[in-house]
């Protein structure tokens, strides 16, 4: 949320305006603050200028997270100012947790956030709950994703010890998810050299087979992301689309136990010596031979990507690479493979707002749907993929939406995925799109859709209307 600071400002001023009846409430559900965006050190005289920059997939060590917060707080003041101008005009303001922002449940930050924001009718949303407005449920999402979901029992356990000022203690105490740490070891150090990797979509499993086409180094640091996300998979599997870590019972029926941390750990060994990567990329790239091809890819350039996983950047990561081709000279094998992948997004739905992944789709119908000892709702609402969508559920006749983001989205330029290209004009087109992406002139490249859902609620919590709107960002309009 926070690339676009100047907008989302003007647009909480808009709300603070509004008429004092009917109430207004402001939901930010989730991922509000992007700690896994901020370097280590971030908000004190740690972080040397002449240094490779380093990440953290969560900041457990005392006062990092709060340092953290205030680096942001001060770099984004003018969001802050509006949000106190929207509380002290009577306005209330929820506030999520996503999975990047976990670090606000900490007793320091969570102190910090009320009194930047004090006084107002300010309310925070912690240990996985889920926000329930009556006829409507706001959930961030993440649960619901196995790479994603945050296990909240350790993270309160995190709390308990931070809070006594065992501070040690702590880095026993939790794991990140998977997503967390893909973010922080592999994504962060690529985007010091090309932010574009951070405003990329779809930036799940897709992910891993085109990093691997564009830069076969990084094999080692993908493996390792991919042999975590394959262990979250096993250990956080949905049933009935409610993961293991929001219902925090075994399934009845299957006499399944929740994994511990070391099974976590003795499902990722299992996955190393079968490669995680391999069989992810095998599910995802269609083309056997491309397939093939980048089983292999990498393999002899292990420095390279120990070196990336490690947080220590010395390798330049380029498009450009594919312009002059591989080691071998072969530019012209490498042209195909990347169009091959690229295929991989052919089918992709992010940007369709009627379309939505299984996965969540699933889990909001069960929300929506209710049944013996669970209730239903007339309109579901998540967050997390960055996407905005609308869907009616037809089964049960509620409404499933997503709130998308505030931040730049981009995709690659259509011509690359929709495999009607020839290798000419792909060469073309990827040579300007690499030039571009060099010069960090992205313009044309950039989606920038700030929505918003509106919701209009009876007395009792009943669902009169919901619109999922846009707002004009160049006219200041709601």
């Amino acid at each position: 949320m926070m690339t676009r600071v100047e907008e989302l400002a003007k647009f909480i001023r808009l709300l603070a305006a509004l008429p004092d009846s009917p109430p207004v409430e402001l939901i930010i559900n989730g991922d509000f603050i992007d700690f896994l965006a901020e370097e280590k050190g971030a908000g004190t005289d740690e972080i040397d200028a002449d240094e490779a920059p380093t990440w953290s997939a969560f900041r457990a060590g005392k006062g990092e997270a709060l340092a953290a917060f205030r680096e942001v707080v001060k770099r984004d003041r003018i969001l802050f100012a509006a949000l106190g101008e929207l509380l002290g005009k009577g306005k209330r303001l929820t506030i999520l947790l996503g999975n990047h922002d976990i670090e606000l449940c900490l007793p320091d930050v969570q102190a910090e956030l009320i009194a930047e924001l004090s006084p107002g009718d300010l309310h925070l949303v912690c240990d996985g709950q889920a926000l329930d407005l009556g006829e409507v449920l706001v959930d961030h999402g993440n649960v619901f994703d196995p790479a994603n979901v945050v296990d909240h029992d350790r993270l309160r356990v995190v709390r308990a010890l931070y809070s006594r000022g065992w501070f040690k203690a702590i880095e026993e105490a939790f794991e990140p998810p998977a997503g967390s740490r893909l973010v922080a070891d592999v994504m962060n150090p690529i985007k010091t050299e090309y932010g574009f990797i951070d405003l990329l979509k779809p930036e799940s499993e897709p992910l891993f087979a085109l990093l691997l086409a564009i830069e076969p180094g990084y094999r080692d640091a993908l493996e390792s992301a991919a042999r975590a996300l394959k262990g979250a998979a096993a250990t956080f599997l949905p049933r009935w689309g409610v993961s293991y870590d929001l219902r925090n019972v075994a399934d009845a029926g299957s006499g399944a136990e929740r994994a511990t941390l070391s099974e976590v750990a003795d499902a990722g060994e299992q996955a190393a010596e079968e490669s995680a990567l391999d069989e992810l990329v095998a599910a995802l790239v269609v083309d056997e031979a491309v397939a093939a091809s980048l089983r292999t890819a990498g393999r002899e350039q292990e420095a390279v990507a120990q070196e990336v996983a490690g947080g220590v950047w010395r390798a330049r990561w380029s498009l450009l690479r594919l312009l002059t081709g591989d080691e071998t000279g072969d530019l012209d094998s490498r042209i195909g493979q990347l169009q091959a992948t690229l295929r991989v997004l052919l089918t992709d739905t992010s940007f369709d707002r009627g379309t939505e992944s299984k996965r969540y789709l699933d889990a909001a119908r069960l929300l929506s749907e209710g049944g013996p000892g669970r209730k239903s709702y007339r309109a579901v609402v998540f967050g997390h993929t960055h996407h905005a969508k609308d869907i009616l559920i037809e089964e049960t006749g509620a409404r499933y939406f997503n709130t998308g983001t505030w931040a730049n989205l981009m995709q690659f330029p259509s011509e690359l995925t929709d495999g009607a290209s020839t290798h000419e004009e792909a060469r073309d087109i990827l040579t300007e799109f690499a030039n571009n992406v060099q010069k960090n002139t992205l313009d044309t490249y950039l989606k920038f859709e700030p929505t918003y859902l509106r919701l209009d609620l009876g007395a009792e919590g009943e669902l009169i209307a919901a619109d999922l709107r846009t707002y004009d960002w160049v006219k200041n309009a709601l």
